[in-house]
């Protein structure tokens, strides 16, 4: 048996089936939002999948324990006052559901910045997790889409999972803020989500966390070119 780590990177919401005020000790899904400026990859050091439309693991669905002081603390939760507005709630039937193994979630990287989340009059302002992680132990991890599967090799027992997207303007279709867009996977509208900026007054120490992440934290890119690399484009929580 072997410990694998799965690194999430863009816009994608870890969920759980609770209303807002919600237990926040576990998730059993990852939301990923589809929105037409994001581009959706599986990667390993040696293999990829793109623009997948259905994705699973071939492990048995469980609870991953989000616990970890520090995943509670950077990974935004969008039913937070100042995140969104108090009648949203995600629906899951909106986005693309990955089933969660037993598996314990960590913070894998930092945005260089703190993000500041503007809503209604409401500020906030913290640290945010740029990439995520969850470690499984299993004797293999298969990650399975509509465009193909690829089994994670045991020599280098990572995979990342992104939904990103590049500075190129012939990209942005939509809102100038990718925040925003986590609305395209509630029963809200853009303007009920909090917008995110950086505060490039106040750098962020990072402590980066997981064996792989050093492989991981180069993969945002496309095609050559840097991702925004913006607090707007991380995780999230529900609730």
């Amino acid at each position: 048996m072997a410990q694998f780590e799965i690194y999430f990177h863009g816009l994608m919401c870890f969920y759980a089936n609770e209303g807002r005020f919600g237990a926040r000790d576990y998730k059993t899904e990852a939301l990923i939002v589809e929105d037409p400026d994001h581009i959706r990859k599986v990667k390993t050091y040696k293999a990829e999948l793109a623009n997948f439309g259905a994705i699973r693991t071939s492990l048995p669905s469980g609870r991953a324990d989000v616990s970890d002081a520090a995943f509670q603390a950077y990974v935004p939760h969008l039913a937070d006052a100042g995140v969104s507005r108090p009648f949203v709630i995600v629906n899951p039937k909106k986005a693309i559901r990955l089933a969660l193994p037993d598996a314990d979630a960590y913070v894998a990287q930092l945005y260089k910045y703190k993000g500041v989340y503007t809503l209604d009059q409401i500020t906030i302002a913290h640290a945010v997790c740029r990439i995520s992680l969850l470690t499984v132990d299993a004797n293999e991890l298969k990650i399975i889409t509509d465009v193909g599967e690829i089994t994670v090799p045991p020599e280098q027992p990572w995979v990342a999972i992104l939904n990103y997207t590049t500075h190129d303007p012939n990209l942005h279709k939509g809102s100038d803020n990718h925040f925003l867009r986590y609305s395209k996977a509630t029963n809200g509208r853009p303007e009920d989500i909090a917008e995110v900026t950086d505060d490039k007054d106040y750098e962020v120490t990072d402590v980066p966390y997981g064996r792989w992440v050093k492989e991981v934290k180069k993969l945002p890119e496309l095609d050559g070119k840097p991702t925004i690399g913006q607090t707007q484009c991380s995780n999230t929580n529900w609730p």
